[in-house]
């Protein structure tokens, strides 16, 4: 049998199918909305994939909403969180690194202070009944709570953060957009 790449069409054949590749590969990404209000006309749905399990977390109190993830991304990557300013959930939740730490063997916190473990990656949690590493929180509401006030991550107390995003206008503004409260409480 008569390989079909040798002879002298195996040149063209391959080229061809090398075009033919490069030009699947270099299609448009889909459009990603900004999420800093600019870009008005994008939405958010909680959809579970077909075959997928049910999730643990449904949303129930807390709706999932535009205004809600704007709020939270703004936490997210907030330094104010921390005791000395200098820390935020984005810290060690690195979003090049599927939202883990891809840089340290183990979690940088506050002073530079090493944790025990390193931050483990943030991706489908609403399927996770435990979360941390060790299992050690079990609703996804409260999880900030423990590296927000774990002396060697971000040692601050929910109340200090409060005090302080309570003071920022722009928090007060999304607090109000996305609960309908022009400010947080703990």
């Amino acid at each position: 049998m008569r390989s079909i790449f040798k002879g002298k069409y195996s040149s063209i054949i391959i080229l061809s199918i090398s075009v033919f590749i490069a030009f699947q590969a270099c299609k448009k990404d889909p459009s990603i909305p900004n999420i800093n209000g600019e870009d008005q006309n994008w939405t958010i749905d909680f959809k579970v994939p077909s075959g997928w399990p049910s999730p643990v977390y449904y949303f129930s109190g807390n709706e999932l909403t535009k205004a809600g993830f704007i709020l939270g991304r703004k936490l997210f990557y907030d330094t104010r969180l921390s005791k000395d300013n200098t820390i935020s959930c984005g810290t060690c939740h690195q979003s090049f690194a599927a939202f883990a730490n891809a840089d340290h063997d183990v979690s940088h916190g506050i002073n530079g202070l090493l944790g025990t473990r390193n931050s483990p990656p943030l991706f489908n949690l609403n399927w996770h009944p435990d979360l941390m590493w060790d299992g050690g929180v079990n609703h996804i509401e409260m999880q900030p709570v423990a590296p927000i006030t774990n002396p060697v991550e971000m040692d601050e107390t929910i109340e200090n953060v409060v005090n302080k995003i309570n003071l920022d206008p722009e928090y007060l503004k999304l607090s109000k957009e996305a609960f309908g409260v022009s400010n947080m409480n703990s």
